[in-house]
């Protein structure tokens, strides 16, 4: 049987919560595995560095998380990598579930894995746990802050600095094998307030905008998302939820399109 070793890869701008992150997989690590942290400045790293030994933190002065993972790949020994984000928290189980998923699935060249929302329940927190999965053009696609892959070398586009990275390195894998495992999953964040939710989507515009620039168009939909999404929230929820759920979808799509077209129009040849 394959010896499965794990290099965790966790870009890292917010220390405060970097610190629960790494709270969750202390002591979770077997012989082999390593967590590496790439952060832009150590300095604000200090007190971490002394608590999570387990931990080694590199420096990527490159902005974006694309730049930041591939520092972690080139110097990276596990047999496979997992991508995590540093406002997220692992289950207890996370790396045993992957690890067992690779073992029973010798031929799967990446799993993605499953996302949930603690700090925040109720409806809110299932419509951003809904986010992830639901906004994504196809199946074959992932969420980098919870996915893991063979280490094989292959590296993110570093043309993106914020968003869609994760789309571009999905190409990878169009012609192999990709497992969901919803067993294998980590607590997110969801954004502060309604600011932080409109940049979070407009950056996403911005980033779907690029990527159709730069690899000819955007991947396939198969159908357009908002009139069956608000089907599902109007058979689902009472009216006062139907309204807020709805609210934020309109809202999400208006700044995920604003940002999009900024994008073409401030790039247009």
């Amino acid at each position: 049987m394959e010896r499965i070793t794990f290099s965790i890869i966790v870009p890292s701008v917010r220390p405060d919560r970097l610190g629960r992150l790494l709270g969750s997989l202390k002591n979770k690590l077997t012989e082999g595995d390593e967590i590496l942290v790439i952060v832009s400045s150590a300095s604000a790293y200090e007190n971490l560095t002394t608590v999570y030994t387990e931990a080694r933190f590199l420096c990527c002065t490159k902005p974006g998380p694309a730049c930041a993972r591939n520092a972690a790949i080139r110097v990276a020994r596990g047999s496979h990598l997992i991508f995590l984000d540093d406002d997220a928290i692992a289950s207890e189980k996370l790396l045993g579930t992957y690890r067992r998923a690779y073992q029973d699935h010798p031929e799967a060249m990446g799993i993605a894995g499953n996302i949930r929302h603690k700090e925040t329940g109720g409806i809110l927190g299932w419509y951003f746990a809904a986010q992830p999965f639901t906004w994504k053009h196809s199946s074959r696609l992932f969420v980098s802050c919870n996915f893991s892959v063979r280490n094989t070398g292959l590296t993110f586009d570093e043309r993106f600095d914020f968003s869609c990275e994760d789309v571009a390195f999905s190409l990878n894998f169009r012609k192999k094998e990709i497992i969901f495992l919803k067993e294998a999953w980590v607590y997110h964040d969801i954004p502060e307030d309604l600011i932080a939710f409109c940049l979070k989507y407009f950056r996403y515009g911005l980033g779907r905008a690029r990527f159709a620039r730069l690899y000819g168009g955007l991947p396939k939909v198969r159908k357009f998302q908002l009139p069956f999404t608000l089907q599902i929230y109007f058979r689902r929820f009472p009216l006062p939820e139907f309204l807020l759920l709805s609210a934020l979808e309109l809202l999400k799509y208006l700044n995920y399109y604003s940002g999009y077209l900024y994008d073409l129009l401030k790039n247009r040849p």
